[in-house]
Formats: structure tokens, sequence, C-alpha cells
């Protein structure tokens, strides 16, 4: 993924970084080109590795159930987490129907060799035909999961997205839905919405046109962000036609919070220098205040057609 900067949308990043009384928010608009750069190769493969491995896994599991005879169309099956990824990469886009070869089985006396998607029980069949991007068995789905894990571990790179799964995110059902909801959050904190940020984000990218998809982060990552986050909100725009997805993002902090946790580290760092150093007659405690503290703290592109592992990428 190639970021893009733009002036209009560093102005917007300046505008969504404020405080209030009780908050910090902390938000960001990022812009990326869907073009592959030289380190994206081993992520998409990793993540065409480990879906195909899924997929394997949850037709083993359902070929096991054939030989033991306890399909049944109320079947529930087990791990049902692995099955919400899986079809092989089909080269077929229009392909409806899922075909499992299981070689010398037999159910009800007929040789099955091949069973139609169609024949699956419900919940087995969208489970192996479905994900928020869409039926897994095509390139196209995949590669928007591959874009938005690439948008992740490029915009937070103290942290590795590339074990989520396509079922950790969420297809937003409009556009409108997502910015009513970004509007409610800025006028919950009490600030105004930025004036040009939905027509700078319009022209980059084509809402109307766009897929939109959410992230929820994890707990962990919310502690990693400090303490006192309340929330985190993630937002990908996808625009095929224009390969491009835009990430908006806004995070919440409660200010006591941190001031608390600054304190505290200032009463760390004084203990621990107090035992490591004799300090001169004339050094006043007072001096050593949590301002200076604070003052201390602070390719290669490859072409569009691209093949990487089973994916031609865009």
């Amino acid at each position: 993924m190639k970021f893009l900067e733009l002036t209009d949308l560093d102005k917007l990043n300046s505008i969504l970084k404020f405080e209030t009384a009780e908050l910090r928010v902390q938000g960001g608009v990022e812009l990326f080109s869907t073009k592959p750069q030289s380190y994206d190769r081993k992520l998409y493969r990793t993540i065409d590795k480990h879906l195909n491995s899924l997929q394997q896994d949850a037709l083993l599991q359902y070929s096991n159930i054939i030989s033991d005879g306890s399909l049944s169309k109320s079947f529930s099956p087990p791990n049902s987490s692995n099955l919400a990824l899986i079809s092989p990469p089909s080269s077929h886009s229009d392909r409806s129907t899922l075909a499992i070869n299981y070689p010398n089985e037999e159910t009800n006396g007929k040789n099955h060799s091949q069973v139609q998607g169609s024949s699956l029980p419900p919940a087995l069949a969208f489970s192996l035909n479905s994900s928020p991007f869409g039926p897994l068995d095509q390139a196209a789905s995949r590669k928007a999961f591959g874009y938005l894990i690439s948008v992740l571990n490029s915009t937070h790179p103290d942290h590795d997205f590339s074990s989520l799964q396509p079922s950790d995110f969420r297809r937003e059902p409009s556009v409108t839905s997502v910015l009513n909801t970004f509007n409610n959050l800025i006028f919950s904190v009490g600030m105004p919405l930025p004036p040009t940020l939905w027509e700078s984000l319009d022209d980059h990218i084509g809402l109307k046109e766009c897929a939109v998809y959410s992230h929820t982060p994890s707990d962990s990552f919310l502690n990693d962000l400090g303490p006192g986050t309340l929330w985190c909100y993630m937002w990908f725009f996808f625009n095929k036609r224009r390969k491009r997805v835009v990430y908006l993002y806004l995070t919440a902090t409660r200010t006591h919070e941190l001031s608390s946790s600054l304190r505290r580290e200032h009463e760390r760092r004084r203990r621990d220098s107090s035992s490591l150093a004799t300090y001169p007659e004339s050094y006043d405690e007072e001096e050593y205040d949590l301002a200076q503290v604070s003052e201390n703290e602070n390719g290669d592109y490859d072409d569009d057609d691209a093949i990487v592992g089973d994916l031609e990428l865009e």
C-alpha cells in the first residue's frame, strides 16, 4: 500500500486532534493507494496461505462428519471460527456453488465424488461462502481483506495486525450510517465537525462508490494506547475502481487518567534517580517538575497486475 500525503488531509488531521475538559481525542484520516509495495508481498502471501490452510481444515471436518453419517440440515460444525473464512481461490468469480472432492466416500449407499454447495446444510454453506468481504473463494474478496490489514500495519507500526481474521471486520450497511456515527461522536465530545471533512474525502475517494468496513480493536490494543482509553473507532472506505482506501479513526482518552499516569511516572523516575545518584546540596526537588520530564520524553513498487502467492493484486 502506498501512503498518499495530501495537504488538505494533513489539515484535517490537525483539527481531529484536540482536548476538552475531560477528554483527549486523537483522530486521523489516512489515504492509501492499493498499489502494493515491496513489503506487502510477504503479507499477502501469508494471508493467502493462512486462508487456504483454514479452508482445508474446515473441509476435512466436513468430510469426517460425512464419513460418520452424522450430517443433518441442523448441523452446526465445530470450530466454526475457521469456517467463517473458507473457500479456495477460484478463477471463476461468478461461481455460486462449492465443489468438494471426496474420493472413495460412500454416503447413503452412493458414491459422492463431488458435493455441491447447494446441497450443504444452510449454516455450513453460508460460512463457507461468505465473509464481510464477500465469498473468500474469490480473489477480489481476499485482496480487499489484505488491503485493510496492510493499512493497519502501516498506520500503527507498533502493532501487528496480520493475525486478524476476516470475521474481525464488519461490512457497514451504508456510507451514510458511518458518517452519522462519526458526526455524533464529534458532537458528543463537544466539538464542531470539521467543515471540509466529508467534502475532502469525497474528492479523494468518491464516497458513494465505496464499500465501508469497520474494525473493533482488541482490549490489548486499547491498553497500549494508554491508561484511560475509553473507545477507538476504525473505518475503512474502499473504492475498488479508484484503487484507494481511506482509513478514518477516532480515539478518546480521559485527560485526568493521562495526568495521573504522568505523575506516577514522574514519581517513579524521581525515586529511581534518588537511589542511584547523589545530588549536590543546592539541588531543589521542586525544580524537578513534570514539564521537565515531558520535554525529555519527547520503495519499490510492483505493477498492479503482479502476482503474489495465489493473488493477482490490483
